[in-house]
């Protein structure tokens, strides 16, 4: 539409505006100074002996153009800032119009709400008995009540004040309807103690009812006349019915509750309300099985209540079936089962009886005394608009449980039809075997195997399954839908009996109910611009409402993420056009989309996000995509830091090859610029821009290296901006870094500023939808919780995923997992899942940031330790029970183990295992099978091409180290420096150094000696390894324990080695230490992409190298050629070795301060759980023997932990300590003038104060005039 159109031509006017103000007032002029300065300093150093002061006197201009650089990136980012605000902006102006926020102040909502069910729920216009609205209204609202009752959201006072009663009438023998004062108390404003809990689901429930029908409606087409749909979700390996054992047992042994226990905490009101009905259960039944004997039930009290205790611990007190199974039920009704999601989208069935009974009260009439036969006739009436369609593609290999499950669903709702692949043997051996897709609904006869027999089955051409399994699930089960309409829905979401009587006006947003039969290919259409047919409503998209957000912080976190998408994004996009499908819990047209490409795509890797092609093949095909805002579902999300990063990963990497597929080229070249850029920042802006931030924030390091290391050899000068620029500078000769210096200041508050926009849309989709203080409330929370370090580590992670699968390829489906996240992870599952991604990159950042702020600091660098932080420490802060003193300790243990174990004998978890698997996505792997186990455990990765790791990876990092290499030069280069206060090869004067040979030195000498290490190491081993292995089973982890040993221990000494030649100086030898981090990255990475082969599937190359036992590994004549490969391998993993053990060490280290605050745990549990003080999960129960066992792992491992400590603080303190004791000339004269060493050893304690009485010389037309002259112009040493 027109206004639609110019919608979006104001949306982006805006957004361009306010970035080039913006950009002009933030950006440039913040440059013009710097600009002004950097660009015409020329510094004045001693220089490099190989290469002089080539470099070193430019530095200044060096530092400008990666300023520059930066300015670009943000340049880039601020976009996207612009892009969240004015779509805050548009949606919350949307809200209002409809009606939807609860800050809408000319709606009476709940006054309103009885007349509102009747004119927006009910048809009532073709009805043929007329009753009054209330006996209507009546029926529609006592039945969402006793809903809630019976899901246990609403105890019994609750629903009696809720309910319609009948009274008796002032008129002698007729009684009315009494409405509930819950309609009329809205204004005392305390409804919410009195009808339901405090902020309690039924609150919510019934407040979004009211709400939503105060917006803009369809108006409702009689049950008879309204289209038929299928509800369709798919399934694989979700849990259907949570078993009494997951239940009341705890999941593993790092769990410290059980899932009852937890979701007791959760809903306390439910579980109180379900105890209640269970209870009144148990007395109805034995006051049945035993007579009416009431008096003995309540003879003694505190025996009654003792008696109770198992009611409120477990939920039963019997353990017969019924008994067992309602605690069952209960529990899955609230984690993210399939029973969940059939139970409330057989709502459905429900809402259509219930509104054909409400609707057609002669149906009642005529069936008066036959309620069987008014139920049949519901039924039929239901099954004739409404089915449900669970694809469930294994369930002819379900285990015994899991059928015994499947099997209670169709039980309880006979009308569910189940879809799933069944096989038989091929009828010739060289033949596959045949597949069918089969339908079974409740009804389905059973046959002695236990099975059912289906009602229809289709024999397919071969497997189905051959893409990531969920898209091919879907396809093959949709031939058995029925109706104009599907409903998309995963196995982990909810529906509610109010939202489906709202299916009738949902259906009436595809525009087809009054539909004008014109042949839109007729010659005169085509002129005919009052003929011209609207475009079909491919999509219609719904909102959704997290139900886990109460989970804790990181459920909320992506809860919040969740809804803004959903709702307040989708709501502006569907209006300008740039809306798509993603997947839940939107309706589409079947009739428009199965014949146009089907409901998802399903080729292996490509299609990993296979929801939203179908959303691009529909706005490519001239469809509309829509949203409704009174209609919601309820979703649960990822709750766990790693299952919530697994799914950001997924996300992340779908979105790589979203970029490559060919609809993305259709969508980029034919699409409007306004609908372009509305697409373009909804979808792969996000993730774009998530790259830019981390870019941005890696070149920002890189300045701050530079700038630093000229700020820490400079003399500053005294500068005032509101002087004139043409005043001279004090002291003379100083270089004028302060606009430079301020310019990181300006920087920081743009990073933050952008960092915080990503908070917008959460806060402002909270204060629409609840409010000022509810808003406020969540926006602390989540601060005092530390979500903002868990949103950088999030954009990190997502960042990475979108570079590795754009890079090196390999997107793959991951099961994100959607259990509760109690459970303690070990240290070294979190360390090998995040090293890659994120703790790598923060580490080398912060040891650059650690440099820049010794060397200059500055408070905002205050902001980049804490976004480092969050890269680094980020899994682990949000790790439950991390700090527990006793598991802290354990879980060290199981890290000691996990670094040694897997060279004698294959593991699953070890540090070999992940540094090889880790490899192998630039490698990949050989075709070659040898039947080992170890091969199950690695995956199918292709190497990557190798011109796109050279440029994606390689490249970009021979740049940084370049650019840092400049900043450890230019630091060494002893700028300012006119004399020595000692003799250096017997002159005073200043002289050259070798900073270079000492970085190659400090860099290449530890590799070299990892080499002949490992060349001894190969030796012993294929001499003695096979005759030792007779009599030591573990002679291949000593052998290799000892090599490891020798590469930590040399990388430390060299560590030592570079501070000692920087002259004991601090911050070079900082500055030092990353370039020489960064120059052994490089190399490596040549290494492997030139050097190393494809890795074998099976760890027997890797056991064979420390045990020398090379024959019969099944390599064949490769067992000749892979020694040699393995060696180079070898030499890149002893520096990954001693790494990764300083990393992780200095990691477990920096949690000691934590570690030590007293009751922590609670304190950490707390913020994790957002559970009361009184709610929180008790500590774990062992037995006297396992008490024992740890109490003696942890004083074991405590020692070696606090040994390993204080050797760190000795080896970091000695030095420091000697630099006081050693003379200033000690090291000053190794190597003459003409010897390679000449220059190696930095020179100590020199002046680089040139200014002043020192001063240079200045050539300037002042000097050369007093020459001729004869007249001198005397300068201030004393300037102020």
């Amino acid at each position: 539409m027109v206004q639609y159109r110019w919608m979006s031509y104001l949306l982006w006017f805006l957004v361009f505006l306010a970035k080039l103000v913006e950009s002009y007032f933030f950006l440039t002029l913040s440059l013009r100074d710097p600009i002004r300065n950097l660009s015409t300093m020329t510094m004045r150093c001693v220089g490099e002996v190989w290469y002089g002061d080539v470099v070193c006197r430019n530095q200044a201009k060096i530092v400008l153009g990666l300023m520059y650089l930066v300015d670009l990136l943000l340049f880039f980012l601020d976009t996207y800032m612009w892009y969240i605000i004015c779509n805050c902006i548009f949606s919350i102006g949307r809200s209002f119009y409809l009606g939807i926020s609860i800050l809408t102040p000319w709606r009476n909502i709940f006054t309103r709400l009885p007349k509102r069910i009747y004119s927006k729920i009910l048809a009532t216009t073709e009805m043929e008995i007329k009753y009054k609205p209330k006996v209507l209204i009546s029926q529609i609202w006592n039945a969402i009540v006793i809903s809630m009752y019976r899901e246990h959201l609403l105890a019994i006072d609750h629903v009696q004040k809720l309910l319609y009663h009948q009274v008796p009438s002032e008129i002698e023998g007729k009684r009315t309807l009494r409405a509930p004062t819950f309609f009329v108390s809205q204004d005392d404003n305390n409804f919410e103690t009195e009808f339901f809990p405090r902020n309690s689901e039924a609150e919510r429930r019934i407040s979004f009812f009211a709400q939503s029908l105060a917006t803009p409606m369809p108006e409702p087409l009689p049950v008879d006349n309204m289209p038929t749909f299928t509800v369709f979700t798919p399934h694989y390996s979700e849990k259907i019915l949570l078993s009494l054992r997951e239940i009341i047992r705890e999941d593993d042994q790092f769990s410290r509750v059980t899932l009852l226990e937890y979701l007791k905490q959760l809903h306390p009101v439910e579980w109180d309300c379900f105890v209640k009905d269970t209870k009144i259960l148990a007395e109805e039944t034995a006051a049945y099985e035993n007579g009416d004997d009431s008096e003995k039930l309540s003879e003694d009290g505190l025996k009654s209540k003792i008696d109770d205790l198992p009611f409120y611990c477990i939920g039963f007190k019997s353990a017969a079936p019924e008994y067992t199974l309602r605690t069952r039920i209960w529990a899955s009704l609230r984690s993210q089962t399939l029973y969940r999601t059939v139970s409330g989208f057989m709502n459905y069935a429900r809402a259509i009886k219930l509104l054909y009974r409400v609707e057609n009260p002669e149906l009642v009439q005529y069936f008066g005394g036959d309620p069987e036969g008014l139920e049949l006739a519901l039924e039929r009436m239901a099954r004739r608009k409404f089915r449900f369609l669970v694809s469930m593609q294994r369930l002819s290999k379900f285990k015994d449980d899991e059928m015994e499950n499947a099997e209670f669903l169709l039980r309880a709702y006979p009308d569910l039809q189940i879809a799933y692949l069944d096989e038989e043997p091929a009828l010739n051996e060289d033949e596959e075997p045949r597949v069918y897709s089969s339908l079974i609904d409740g009804h389905c006869e059973m046959l002695e195997n236990g099975r059912r027999r289906p009602k229809f089955r289709v024999q397919l051409s071969g497997n189905p399954i051959l893409g990531d399994g969920k898209s091919d699930n879907q396809n093959h089960a949709v031939i058995f839908h029925r109706g104009e309409y599907i409903q998309l829905i995963d196995a982990n979401q909810d529906n509610y009996l109010e939202e489906c009587l709202k299916i009738r006006s949902v259906l009436a947003e595809f525009e087809e109910l009054n539909v004008e039969h014109v042949n839109p290919y007729a010659p005169t259409m085509k002129n005919d611009e009052n003929n011209i047919k609207k475009d079909p409503v491919a999509f219609l998209g719904a909102r959704e409402y997290i139900f886990s957000e109460n989970s804790g912080v990181l459920g909320d976190v992506a809860a919040g993420k969740e809804q803004t998408f959903g709702t307040l994004f989708a709501r502006t996009l569907a209006q300008i056009g740039g809306k798509l499908h993603y997947g839940h819990p939107d309706f589409l047209n079947a009739t428009f989309m199965l014949t146009r490409g089907g409901v998802s795509k399903a080729q292996k890797g490509l299609h990993l996000n296979e929801d939203i092609y179908a959303g691009m093949n529909a706005m490519m095909r001239g469809g509309k995509i829509k949203h409704c805002e009174y209609y919601q579902c309820g979703k649960g999300r990822d709750l766990g830091f790693g299952s919530i990063l697994n799914f950001t990963t997924k996300i992340g990497a779908g979105m790589g090859e979203q970029m490559l597929s060919r609809e993305y080229f259709y969508l980029g070249t034919q699409l409007p610029l306004d609908r372009f850029l509305s697409f373009y920042y909804g979808h792969p802006g996000f993730h774009i821009n998530n790259l830019f931030i981390q870019l941005s924030l890696q070149v920002f390091i890189l300045v701050l290296a530079n700038l630093n290391s000229l700020a820490h050899e400079s003399i500053i000068c005294s500068y005032n901006k509101d002087v004139p620029i043409t005043d001279v500078l004090y002291p003379f000769g100083c270089y004028n870094l302060s606009p430079a210096v301020d310019w990181i200041r300006r920087y920081t508050l743009s990073i933050f500023i952008v960092f915080f926009i990503s908070f917008i849309p959460l806060v402002v989709q909270e204060l629409i939808e609840r409010g000022v203080w509810k808003a406020f409330q969540r926006f602390v929370r989540h601060f005092i919780s530390l979500s903002p370090m868990f949103e950088v580590f999030v954009a990190q992670i997502y960042s990475s995923s979108v570079f590795t699968d754009l890079t090196v390829g390999g997107a793959r489906y991951i099961s994100t997992g959607r259990g509760f996240a109690t459970s303690r992870i070990p240290f070294s599952i979190l360390y090998s899942r995040f090293a890659d991604s994120s703790i790598y990159m923060g580490a080398r950042l912060m040891l650059i940031l650690l440099f820049g702020t010794v060397s200059h600091w500055q408070a905002p660098l205050l902001w980049f330790w804490a976004s480092l932080s969050s890269l680094m420490f980020s899994p682990f802060i949000f790790n439950p029970h991390q700090f527990a003193w006793e598991d802290f300790f354990i879980d060290y243990r199981d890290f000691i183990r996990w670094l040694s174990r897997g060279n004698t004998k294959w593991h699953r978890n070890s540090w070999i295992g992940y540094v090889r698997l880790s490899r192998s996505r630039i490698t990949g792997f050989k075709r070659k099978l040898t039947g080992d186990v170890s091969e199950k455990a690695a995956g199918d990765a292709s190497r990557a091409h190798r011109s796109n790791v050279f440029f994606a990876d390689f490249l970009p990092t021979l740049i940084y180290t370049a650019g840092l290499y400049v900043a450890y030069t230019f630091i060494n280069a002893q700028t300012g420096v006119t004399s020595y206060s000692y003799e250096i090869n017997g002159s005073t004067d200043p002289q050259e150094v070798n900073a270079t040979l000492r970085l190659i030195i400090c860099a290449l000498a530890p590799v070299v000696i990892d080499c002949g290490c490992l060349a001894v190491c190969v030796g012993m081993a294929c001499c003695a390894g096979p005759m030792l292995g007779l009599c030591c089973k573990k002679t291949g982890a000593v052998i290799a324990g000892i090599a490891h040993g020798v590469a930590v221990i040399v990388h430390i000494v060299f560590f030592i080695v570079m501070w000692v030649t920087e002259g004991f100086n601090f911050a070079r030898m900082l500055l030092g230490l990353a370039t020489m981090v960064y120059v052994q990255r490089l190399l490596f990475k040549f290494l492997t992409l030139c050097f190393l082969t494809r890795e074998f599937k099976n760890d027997k190359a890797n056991t064979a190298f420390w045990t020398g036992k090379w024959y019969n590994t099944g390599m064949g004549w490769m067992a000749f050629t892979q020694p040699s490969r393995e060696f180079v391998a070898k030499i890149i993993e002893m520096s990954e070795f001693a790494g990764d053990f300083m990393l992780a060490h200095i990691i477990l280290f920096c949690q000691l301060p934590i570690l030590c605050i007293p009751l922590i745990d609670r304190w950490h549990s707390m913020m994790l759980f957002w559970l009361k003080p009184s709610r929180l999960i008790r500590p774990p129960i062992y037995s006297l023997k396992q008490a024992r066992l740890r109490k003696r792992m942890v004083r074991k491992y405590c020692v070696l932990y606090f040994t390993v400590l204080i050797m760190l603080v000795v080896i970091i303190a000695a030095p420091a300590a000697a630099s006081g004791q050693i003379a200033v000339d000690q090291f000053a004269n190794i190597g003459g003038s003409g010897s390679i060493a000449n220059g190696l050893f930095q020179p100590r304690n020199v002046s680089n104060n040139d200014t002043g009485n020192h001063k240079p010389k200045s050539y300037t037309w002042s000097f050369l005039s007093t020459r001729f002259t004869g007249t001198t112009k005397g300068y201030s040493t004393n300037p102020f």
